[in-house]
């Protein structure tokens, strides 16, 4: 609904069907949001370690006792570096595991999810869950995979998102004007 006067948007409501390939790529970014970095520091760990072992094998070969405090400290980090990508790997695999377990809920329930934005707050509403949230909740957006995620004050972990596809293409720029409005664009994460 737009405002008789100024035109702008003072209400949209946006209702549309379960999309797993969606859920899962939007879910898949919230775990990128939380996890990505820390998996990349811990990769930059493990090439660390693996250095720190190469260069106490030539230390130790040539008889030079500070090879071994390098020999330590690289198995050290070579053990928390494997030990954290493994749990990680398996922690990521079971959250898959459960958002496939969500989205194939939402499949057969056969409701809708709808989005209703006004200019006070942003109402969500799906088949497990009714989220109403003032706009000051969030810090910002951004737009990543034809999504546009709105992101909480207070976590990164659940954003809220609209795709482009839950909508038509004059609704879509609609949307980002009006949410624009409401909220700063944030730092788009790099796409894959």
């Amino acid at each position: 609904m737009r405002d008789p006067i100024s035109g702008n948007y003072i209400k949209m409501r946006i209702e549309t069907k379960h999309n797993p390939e969606i859920f899962k790529t939007e879910n898949l970014e919230r775990w990128d949001r939380i996890w990505k970095e820390k998996v990349i520091n811990h990769n930059i760990y493990l090439f660390a370690s693996i250095v720190f072992l190469i260069i106490a094998i030539g230390l130790v070969k040539n008889d030079n006792p500070t090879g071994y405090l390098f020999f330590s400290i690289g198995l050290f980090g070579l053990v928390v570096s494997i030990n954290f990508l493994k749990q990680t790997k398996r922690m990521k695999n079971e959250y898959l595991s459960q958002i496939d377990k969500i989205s194939d809920r939402h499949q057969k329930s056969n409701t809708s999810i709808s989005w209703e934005l006004t200019n006070d707050y942003i109402h969500y509403e799906d088949f497990q869950m009714s989220l109403k949230l003032n706009w000051q909740a969030f810090s910002h957006y951004y737009i990543k995979y034809n999504s546009i995620f709105l992101v909480a004050h207070d976590t990164n972990n659940s954003p809220i998102s609209i795709n482009k596809s839950e909508v038509n293409e004059t609704e879509y720029s609609d949307l980002i004007i009006f949410i624009g409005s409401k909220l700063k664009s944030g730092k788009q994460p790099s796409q894959k």
